[in-house]
Formats: structure tokens, sequence, C-alpha cells
């Protein structure tokens, strides 16, 4: 019983690791994406 316990909060542990894995790899595709615009954007304006 208590092994079945530990699996499964083991499990979960891993699954928040996972999701945080994933919630941490869109903040940053985001955040290069924001800067990538940003600098088009600029790179715009400097054309003018």
């Amino acid at each position: 019983m208590l092994k079945f316990l530990v699996q499964i909060v083991w499990f979960f542990s891993l699954e928040q690791i996972y999701v945080l894995d994933l919630v941490l790899c869109c903040c940053s595709a985001s955040l290069v994406a924001l800067r990538t615009t940003r600098l088009a954007m600029l790179n715009k304006l400097a054309r003018r």
C-alpha cells in the first residue's frame, strides 16, 4: 500500500516537473518571438 502511494506521488511529481518544463519552454519561446518581432519593427523604423 505504502509503495503504491509512493509510486503515485513520484508519478505526480514527475508530471509536475514535465508541466513546469513545458510552461518554461512556452514562456521562453514567446519571449524569443517578442524579441524577434521587436527587432524586426525596430529595423523597419530604422530603414525609414
